[in-house]
């Protein structure tokens, strides 16, 4: 094709069967032979329709002329002659040759040309958060036209400084049922390698085995890679994937800048961007950001630089930090996470039958806690406006604060101290102006969100008044109520009624949140506002002396009596006894020799095992599990703390024209 005489005996035979002189149009492209860096302007057919194509620095225009020279196509354009059509460049990610390929050639570099191609995200007419690709081919044969027009467009789309060159990839591939090894090798993978995206991958293999988020590889990786030679790092999972890789960043950049990670820190942000590219079971985390758990528009949003800050909660326990989250249950949620492993073999119905089995009559119960929190400012119970696509909200947050954090001085709501100290449950300190204010009562669940939390189940947000980066978190506590009107309350989540309009809800914006559980008065009469830890004291491990093993004063552990050896006390004489394998009999042991482990067990004070069980009981069933973005935890007592726009997310958030379809929820009880 670079042959001139070939080139104008094609050009003489168009010029023949469709009557008019391309290749007196196809000399407007004489200015870029002349190297003018402005609008290039040219011939091209599109969709079987020749048009007049203008491309500058950010888009490409063209005016429909008229029909092209048909090829034995059939033309199936909606585009009329004189109408005007416009892409912007900032949504092209990769420009091709089109060629021709007969097949004994193997090269992409042979054949007849074509023209080019372009690829592009475009949105999806009737779901809005949905990105999918799009090529549209510019129709010419005249190679060096479409030389100068591809080597023009890959210089602008890669002077797009938010653009990834260099990723690492976190690949969970027994993530979603298995299905993510081969939505990676047959969709993403093909896409970052048309964009000219570098990559490097991490795979997890190890699944299905419990352990320390320590021991995962991610964020072992994390804690000696080089960060700085990355663009941008995804994730290809579920929500468990995506908070190993946050909270390896979040630590890495705490060592980094040597800060000590103590109870009132203000963590240090981190500019790199995280993709998440939801392939798992739950996909909250990317729902949320992106509008949708699509594994194609998550890749585009990656691939064309979109991004966005997020707020980040970090959890406490005891004033030692546990982990940075993004959403936190107590209660009821709990309760349901607990029964899922029951009904594995549901398959992707498990979710579902647990919520129904912690429904029933037997299981649904309220949890007795004290929740301290600081408030701001903004009324999350008069506040209906979501959080969209440059939402102003969001906006508002500084984001170049010393601190990380907005003005929360300007944030704090005035309050009637005497006001509050008489109303409902609420206990106000009247003896020195706080911020704090404390509530105690029974909860049938009690949330803390710092997203919206989108699901299939809530199309809208299980809170979806909810902003992703205000540097708030919303606090949603259910009181104590009928089973009927609790099932009401879940099944507004799947439609567009407000689920926080009952009575028994309360929904505080806060900045900061205490809830320790309060066990029942059964435990410990004397004494009604211990807390479990100050159980867990009275139930200290204290070595008894070898004279009295079986005083009342000696305090062990309950579990460490073995229910079978508890009905018998060998008295104060300490001797116990030990079965010999070896002659099939019972031998006397003398108390003055060392305590063995078996002897340890057996000078344990006497505890029947009917009062052991029903101490176990009341443990397990007046204290919840915690639901930390779908990963159970059974400690006690957290302290949550949401710090601003800590990370960026790649993505846009939520389209503003977002109007999903209702979630029926038939599986929920009628009521």
């Amino acid at each position: 094709m670079g042959d001139d005489s070939s080139l104008d005996r094609s050009l003489d035979f168009i010029q023949l069967s469709a009557g008019r002189n391309f290749k007196d149009r196809l000399g407007k492209v004489s200015e870029i032979e002349a190297g003018w860096a402005g609008k290039l302007t040219g011939i091209f057919n599109i969709e079987n329709k020749s048009c007049d194509v203008t491309l500058d620095d950010e888009t490409i225009t063209w005016t429909v002329l008229g029909n092209a020279v048909h090829t034995g196509g059939i033309s199936r354009s909606k585009m009329k002659t004189g109408d005007k059509r416009l892409i912007r460049l900032n949504d092209v990610f990769c420009v091709k040759f089109k060629r021709c390929l007969p097949a004994k050639h193997k090269s992409p570099h042979e054949g007849i040309l074509l023209g080019f191609a372009i690829f592009l995200a475009v949105r999806d007419s009737k779901e809005p958060n949905r990105l999918r690709e799009r090529i549209l081919t510019f129709e010419s044969s005249c190679q060096p036209v479409c030389d100068q027009w591809v080597k023009r467009i890959k210089a602008v789309i890669n002077d797009f400084c938010k653009r990834p060159r260099q990723v690492m990839i976190f690949y969970q591939p027994f993530a979603g049922y298995g299905k993510s090894q081969k939505l990676y090798k047959s969709v993403i993978a093909p896409m970052f390698h048309a964009s000219n995206i570098e990559t490097q991958v991490v795979e997890d293999r190890v699944t299905f085995v419990p352990r320390c988020h320590d021991d995962n590889p991610f964020m072992q990786c994390l804690q000696s890679l080089d960060i700085a030679k990355y663009d941008s790092m995804v994730c290809i999972g579920g929500d468990s994937t995506v908070l190993n890789v946050v909270n390896g960043l979040l630590l890495r950049k705490q060592a980094d800048q040597d800060i000590e990670i103590v109870n009132g820190f203000t963590p240090k942000k981190i500019n790199i961007p995280i993709g998440i590219i939801p392939t798992g079971k739950v996909n909250s985390i990317a729902y949320s950001s992106q509008g949708i758990a699509d594994p194609v528009t998550a890749a585009l949003h990656i691939i064309l630089g979109h991004q966005q800050r997020v707020d980040v909660c970090s959890l406490w326990s005891e004033d030692k930090f546990f982990r940075f989250h993004f959403n936190c249950s107590y209660g009821f949620s709990g309760a349901v996470l607990s029964l899922i492993h029951r009904y594995k073999w549901f398959g992707k119905s498990k979710a579902e039958a647990a919520l129904v089995k912690a429904l029933t009559h037997a299981k649904y119960r309220s949890y007795d806690c004290e929740i301290s929190f600081i408030p701001t400012k903004c009324s999350a119970s008069t506040s209906t406006l979501s959080c969209r696509t440059g939402c102003v909200i969001c906006s508002e947050v500084e984001p170049d604060s010393p601190t990380g954090s907005i003005n929360y001085d300007n944030l704090l709501a005035p309050e009637d101290q005497l006001a509050l100290s008489g109303t409902g449950s609420t206990i106000a300190d009247l003896t020195e102006k706080s911020a704090w204010k404390t509530v105690k009562g029974s909860y049938i669940n009690v949330s803390m969100f710092s997203t919206p939390l989108l699901c299939e189940a809530a199309p809208l947000g299980v809170s979806k008044f909810t902003h992703l980066a205000d540097g708030c978190m919303d606090l949603v506590l259910v009181r104590d109520v009928e089973r009927k009107d609790f099932i009401r309350h879940l099944k507004r989540h799947g439609n567009y009624k407000n689920q926080f309009d009952f009575d028994f809800v309360e929904v505080h914006r806060v900045k900061e949140v205490r809830l320790h559980p309060r066990v029942s008065e059964r435990w410990h009469a004397s004494v009604s506002d211990r807390t479990c830890s100050e159980l867990d004291d009275r139930l200290t491990t204290k070595r008894p002396s070898t004279a009295g093993c079986g005083s009342a004063e000696s305090s062990w552990p309950v579990d460490a009596i073995e229910e079978e050896n508890c009905d018998k006390d060998d008295g104060a004489t300490g001797d116990y006894d030990v079965f010999d394998s070896s002659n099939s009999r019972t031998k006397k042991r003398s108390s003055l020799l060392p305590l063995t482990k078996t002897r340890r067990a057996r000078s344990a004070p006497v505890i029947s095992s009917n009062s052991r069980r029903q101490s176990v009981e009341l443990h397990s069933t007046e204290t919840s599990p915690w639901c930390l973005d779908g990963d159970m935890s059974m400690m006690s007592e957290l302290e949550i703390r949401v710090h601003p726009q800590l990370i960026v997310l790649c993505g846009e958030g939520i389209h503003p024209q977002y109007q999903p379809k209702e979630a029926k929820l038939s599986w929920l009880p009628s009521v």
